[in-house]
């Protein structure tokens, strides 16, 4: 048997379910473990499937897909009943990061190269597919956003100013943009997460 692995776990909001990606060559599967039951169940079956976020009431998941060289998010009803909406479709390399909470938008990050050189971008996108926008962009690496608990700007972290990665703050326009840190301290892999003020934050690991 193939050695797997297991990756991008989040807990549902209800704090009853585990979703993550079992890797196995080859292969990249959602599934979802039920803790109270202590049963699993497979939740993607076609391509490369990861990347998985909840709803803010639980009921939903979007995630991303990769199949027949295309990259898709795709929403489905957490229980797995109904059909999947594939809510974007493209050639691009993106990843999925936040929802917003009153679970009308999704903030995403795109990828585009210049040679060998990268650019991640910000996109707002209604739930339904509709409305996608680029909001924040330039030159500079922008990555990790997530909706502030009040839902009203983004939190994320760039290196726009020195190629110094520290974290900013923007309105849902991406037209005020706003360092919540004076010096840069985070390293690209860090993981960090909002108060509810969303101008206090930590460095969790």
């Amino acid at each position: 048997e193939a050695e797997s692995s297991l990756s991008n776990i989040t807990l549902s909001p209800r704090q009853d379910a585990l979703l993550g990606a079992i890797n196995i060559p080859g292969s990249q599967d959602l599934w979802i473990w039920d803790l109270a039951r202590g049963i699993k169940t497979r939740f993607t079956f076609q391509g490369v499937n990861n990347l998985g976020i909840w709803s803010p009431d639980g009921s939903e998941i979007i995630y991303r897909n990769a199949l027949n060289g295309k990259i898709s998010l795709v929403r489905k009803a957490a229980n797995g009943s109904g059909v999947e909406q594939v809510l974007l479709s493209s050639n691009e390399a993106f990843t999925l990061s936040s929802w917003s909470p009153d679970g009308k938008q999704i903030v995403y990050v795109s990828f585009t190269f210049k040679g060998t050189d990268g650019f991640l971008h910000l996109h707002l996108m209604n739930t339904d597919g509709t409305g996608d926008k680029r909001i924040v962009t330039g030159v500079q690496f922008n990555q990790q956003p997530c909706f502030a608990p009040d839902g009203k700007s983004i939190v994320f972290s760039s290196i726009r100013e020195g190629g110094v990665l520290k974290l900013y703050q923007s309105d849902l326009e991406g037209k005020s943009i706003q360092p919540l840190m004076k010096e840069g301290n985070l390293d690209q892999h860090d993981e960090w997460m909002l108060f509810l003020d969303a101008t206090k934050f930590g460095v969790i690991c």
